[in-house]
């Protein structure tokens, strides 16, 4: 499977096991299940939210009633972005201030808010309230949006419906769902086991008949009777 050159194109992570499981679906006959993008080791969620659309949102916590802790990021925003962000948030006097702890493997922010802030973020809903909720589509996760925009841009629209690459043949297609590339290189990979298989078999009956000629002349000697 390669990518169209010259097209635009998006696939998201799938889950291994789900791709195996689809497989062994098809070679049993039955249809195949819808898979939802995965990513290891996020621990955010990710939810489909239209027919190529997922909405993926971090991990945020209330420590305090002044404090929210950010432990995980929408899948694709960096921290030093989301830093930017909560710098301009700072000096929109938006937030009181924040402070970054995360490390190359762990996002960590520490939001300071003050205790009206809190409470008006509550009244939203804190999912709600750290999350940027709309159905435009767009390459920058922290764009401000027309709709809506809330304290924090938190969340944002994965979008899988632009997947262009070669079909079996060589061909630049348009896929609507993951399963559909499973569907398409089935075949064809079912036919290079195959043959696989026939080249690995031919390969081990050509070296046991090489043995059995190396082990040939000295039959004799090993079944003649002790002396």
């Amino acid at each position: 499977m390669r990518a169209g050159t010259g097209w635009s194109t998006m696939v998201p992570n799938y889950r291994p096991s789900d791709i195996i499981d689809n497989v062994r679906r098809l070679l049993d006959g039955e249809e195949m299940l819808s898979m939802t993008p995965w990513y290891r080791g996020f621990q955010g969620s990710i939810e489909r939210s239209g027919k190529h659309r997922f909405k993926v949102r971090g991990c945020a916590e209330k420590v305090n009633s002044t404090t929210l802790m950010i432990t995980e990021l929408p899948v694709g925003t960096w921290t030093n972005n989301y830093t930017d962000f909560l710098t301009r948030c700072v000096e929109e006097k938006r937030i009181d201030g924040f402070s970054n702890r995360s490390s190359d493997t762990q996002v960590c922010f520490e939001v300071k808010l003050s205790r009206k802030m809190m409470r008006a973020a509550e009244d939203q809903g804190l999912e709600t309230c750290l999350k940027l909720e709309s159905s435009l589509l767009t390459s920058e996760p922290l764009a401000r949006s027309s709709k809506r925009w809330t304290i924090f841009s938190h969340g944002h629209v994965l979008f899988a419906g632009n997947m262009h690459l070669h079909t079996a043949d060589g061909k630049i297609a348009r896929f609507e769902q993951p399963t559909e590339i499973i569907q398409e290189f089935f075949s064809l990979r079912l036919e290079y086991y195959h043959q696989r298989k026939v080249s690995l078999l031919s390969d081990a009956s050509s070296k046991l008949l090489k043995l059995d000629n190396k082990v040939r002349p000295s039959e004799p000697a090993c079944r003649a009777p002790p002396v």
